[in-house]
């Protein structure tokens, strides 16, 4: 009998054991009736022999291997009782852990949306990010250039993509709606091994000069706009007034490489200016606004790829300098040093700014969990204090609890009657 059959139908296994008990009971006075025993005389005797009944339906509960599950429900109906009758400690105690183990939820919710969960991207801690070091300072954007420069260095990079994000107008100039956009380099989605949910994704072919705009909406805009129609690919979005076509539906969970930053569409970056002309500057030397994003080459560890970054890295940024630049802005740019970053998490612009007071905002609230938890333990303490005389007459009249083991126990053994199986 399965485990759940014998927790719900504990009142006809009582009756067997009754029955079965009995039936043992009446064989031995019957033996011993049979050796010249009076009635009366062979059942004290068996009696004796058999040992009290109580202990050994105890022991035989034991062994049915369900004993834990009837005490949980019996001290979860105990504890019940006991809040009943004291409504005011039960209330105390309870809304003490609830303010310890509510604030603890709410701010690691943030901690493990910005600083911990990975990106649900297949393969997803392969994946590097890059840091810019200047006199110091770091910096997580780079320049669509420089991104084009790393991205051909297959000696660094089996695939290299960089994302940025903003805002576009979609729909007609009567109902517009400002929608979270993407705007990615052609390799993105191949440096993320994605699969299209719907259509296809982005590739390096959209992000040409002169490529016609395309886009790609994620699966939740998808079912918000267009209520999971599976027509929605091939239809076109009118995007900051022109018709934009849409040629995929990127896979469920998935809303973009930055967090905290939703992207319902993703673009070509070489169609921003056809799309918002006056950003048509985001493509040139000087403009650093893209994070990226990449897979080392081959078996590279980061220590490797960061070595090898320290040669390459000085001639990608000389050859992305904007002509005309001067002595001084130059000298300041060639001084720029990259740093290998974990890119598991995907990029953020926030992770930097309110990653150190998350993390103390965490300590600070496991500190009040903790507070919360004495708290609660000096309440029991006080409450056990006031219970004394109560549980010493409990464990006087025998309350002091049963054997919790899947054998018999020495007190409680069970009786194996001759030529005959164990009554457990």
């Amino acid at each position: 009998m399965t485990w759940w059959r014998r927790v719900f139908n504990r009142s006809r296994l009582e009756r067997e054991l009754d029955a079965e008990l009995r039936d043992h009971v009446d064989r031995l006075v019957t033996e011993l009736i049979a050796q010249g025993h009076e009635p009366a005389e062979a059942r004290r005797l068996a009696r004796l022999e058999f040992g009290g009944l109580d202990q050994v339906k105890e022991a035989c509960r034991d062994e049915r291997g369900t004993r834990w599950i009837e005490d949980t429900l019996h001290d979860v109906r105990l504890t019940a009782r006991g809040f009943r009758k004291q409504p005011g400690f039960a209330a105390t105690a309870t809304l003490t852990l609830a303010l310890g183990v509510g604030a603890n939820l709410a701010v690691f919710s943030l901690v493990d949306a910005l600083l911990l969960r990975p990106l649900p991207v297949p393969e997803a801690r392969a994946l590097i990010s890059l840091t810019r070091w200047m006199q110091g300072n770091p910096s997580e954007h780079f320049s669509y250039p420089q991104v084009r420069a790393l991205a051909e260095r297959a000696d660094l990079f089996s695939s290299f993509a960089a994302v940025g994000s903003g805002t576009v107008q979609v729909g007609t100039p009567d109902a517009l709606e400002p929608t979270g956009v993407a705007w990615v380099t052609g390799g993105y989605f191949g440096t993320l091994k994605l699969a299209p949910f719907a259509g296809r994704l982005l590739t390096d072919a959209d992000d040409q000069p002169g490529a016609a705009p395309v886009a790609v909406i994620s699966h939740d805009y998808w079912t918000r706009r267009f209520g999971g129609l599976t027509d929605a690919v091939g239809r076109t979005l009118l995007v900051e007034g022109r018709p934009v076509p849409i040629v995929g539906i990127t896979p469920r969970r998935f809303s973009g490489a930055t967090v905290g930053e939703r992207a319902d569409i993703t673009l070509a970056v070489h169609t921003m200016s056809a799309l918002q002309p006056e950003n048509q500057g985001r493509t040139s030397a000087d403009s650093r606004w893209l994070r990226v994003l990449g897979r080392a080459a081959g078996s590279l560890t980061s220590a490797q790829l960061q070595s090898r970054l320290d040669v390459a890295w000085p001639q990608v940024n000389e050859a992305t300098l904007r002509p005309g630049t001067s002595a001084d802005a130059r000298r300041r740019q060639l001084s720029m040093t990259l740093t290998v970053e974990d890119g598991s998490i995907g990029t953020s612009t926030l992770r930097r700014n309110l990653g150190t007071p998350l993390t103390t905002a965490m300590w600070l609230v496991v500190l009040v969990l903790l507070i919360a938890c004495v708290n609660v333990a000096n309440l029991l303490l006080a409450r056990g204090v006031s219970r004394e005389r109560e549980v010493a007459l409990r464990l006087a009249i025998g309350a002091a609890g049963h054997g919790s083991s899947g054998s018999c126990s020495p007190k409680a053994r069970c009786w194996r009657p001759p030529a005959s199986r164990p009554v457990c």
